[in-house]
Formats: structure tokens, C-alpha cells, sequence
């Protein structure tokens, strides 16, 4: 796997030895993004778990996940999370691959490190015949919500989220693999 965003950046599928590394950093992103806007309570409950490194390492260790890192030097860029998993009801498509999570630390949002994920998860969703993409994003995240659609996702229905105790509303969004939009 290459980029074109920099050569000091490298994509590369994580190892189970990363998951103290990925912990570390999705704990961080998630914090960066959510804990001003839910309690500190639901937030706790959520990273405890979610992303406590037994967890990350499971996930490592899964072969219907694959998980893509980008790196500058030793610094965790982003990563991508793609699952084999059957939509929701909502996606008519077949032959789906979710991206579960797409997370770019700080520092590198709008530098073209997700748009670099996302060509990764275009290249797994090609590997494994998956003819469309989707994912859950939380309604109140303007920012995911304009990226994605940036990038040819489309809301198709919703599903819940629980952060903590807090059940919340994820907007269900897909794209046909080969309409992805990568500019």
C-alpha cells in the first residue's frame, strides 16, 4: 500500500502487536471528537470498553476484519476499520463491506489522510468482491456526515448507537464501491 500524500506517511495492514498503539489512539480521537458534546459519564462506559486493548487485539486477531494504519515516522495518522458484516435493512446492496471505524488524530485532519483510508477500504472492498461500502455516523457530526457525503456516501436509513447509557441515533450511509469519491 502506498499514499500520495506525503513520503513520510505510510498506509500498511495493523499487526495484533498494534493494539496498544490503536487503543492509545482511538481513545485519544474519540475523546477529541465526542467528550464536549456527551457526559463524562457515557464516555468513560464507552472507551473502557470499546477500546480497552483485549478488545483492539480481538479485533487484530479477527480474519473477517481488516484494519489499515497510516503512520508518519512512528505517529499514528488514522486508521480504517473494515468489517464483513450484513447491513441493515436499509441497504439494498449485497456483498457489503462496513467501515466500522475511520479515525485521523487532530493533527491530520484535512490533510488527506482519510481520503487516503478510504482508497484502502476501496482497494479491500475490491479484494473482497464487496460491491458497496456503509457505515454508521452519529447525526450530530456535521463534519463526518458533509466528508462522507463529499465522497458519495448516501443516507439510507439509521440505526442506534449506544455511547455509555445513551442511546443515540447513527445516520446508516452507503456508496457503491465504484462510485467512491476519493477528490
Amino acid at each position: 500500500m502506498s499514499n500520495s500524500i506525503s513520503p513520510d506517511l505510510n498506509l500498511r495492514p495493523a499487526k495484533p502487536d498494534d493494539a496498544a498503539m490503536l487503543a492509545e489512539f482511538a481513545e485519544l480521537s474519540f475523546r477529541d471528537a465526542f467528550e464536549s458534546v456527551n457526559t463524562p459519564q457515557d464516555i468513560e462506559l464507552y472507551v473502557a470498553d470499546a477500546f480497552a486493548f483485549e478488545t483492539l487485539q480481538q479485533i487484530l486477531l479477527d480474519s473477517d476484519v481488516e484494519t489499515v494504519i497510516c503512520l508518519a515516522g512512528n505517529e499514528l495518522a488514522g486508521y480504517v476499520e473494515l468489517w464483513s458484516t450484513p447491513g441493515p435493512d436499509c441497504i439494498a446492496e449485497q456483498d457489503l463491506l462496513e467501515i466500522r471505524r475511520l479515525y485521523v488524530g487532530k493533527s491530520w485532519q484535512g490533510r488527506g489522510v482519510a481520503q487516503e483510508l478510504l482508497a484502502a477500504a476501496k482497494a479491500a472492498a475490491q479484494r473482497r468482491h464487496a460491491r458497496a461500502l456503509w457505515l454508521g455516523v452519529w447525526e450530530h457530526n456535521p463534519r463526518a456526515v458533509g466528508f462522507y457525503r463529499k465522497c458519495g456516501f448516501v443516507a439510507v436509513g439509521t440505526h442506534p448507537f449506544v455511547l455509555g447509557t445513551d442511546q443515540q441515533t447513527d445516520l446508516v450511509m452507503s456508496c457503491r464501491v465504484e462510485e467512491l469519491n476519493l477528490d
